[in-house]
């Protein structure tokens, strides 16, 4: 364990943190710095916002373009697929991922025996 990461804990422990907060914590500072691929000390308050406009403009790449998705343009799609349903309660991106795939996706397409053709 690094000076840097230690003394971080021991600062949460005196704080009272619980555990969950504190490795939490170390999670987001150790993310933080492999964005930039610097140690956490290193990186200053301009690192600080850069890396805060990352995580709320851009989810994830467009498989299409390489662009990334912005967060307003899921919550877009999700609402207009959400008229066109039949579902009545609210859907949000977040109510999504609590649901399952389709039930297609779950089943395993049927092997194909390259020599002979059949399944």
């Amino acid at each position: 364990m690094t000076p840097l990461r230690q003394r971080m804990i021991d600062d949460m422990r005196i704080r009272n943190l619980s555990p969950h907060t504190q490795r939490s914590n170390v999670e987001h500072v150790s993310r933080f710095a492999r964005h930039f691929g610097k140690s956490p000390d290193q990186l200053g308050p301009d690192a600080i916002r850069t890396y805060q406009v990352f995580l709320t403009t851009w989810l994830f790449p467009n498989p299409l373009t390489g662009e990334p998705i912005t967060t307003h343009s899921v919550n877009r799609a999700c609402h207009r697929a959400h008229r066109r349903s039949s579902v009545s309660k609210p859907v949000t991106p977040h109510s999504l991922r609590h649901c399952g795939p389709p039930p297609r996706i779950w089943r395993r397409p049927p092997q194909i025996n390259s020599a002979s053709g059949r399944t």
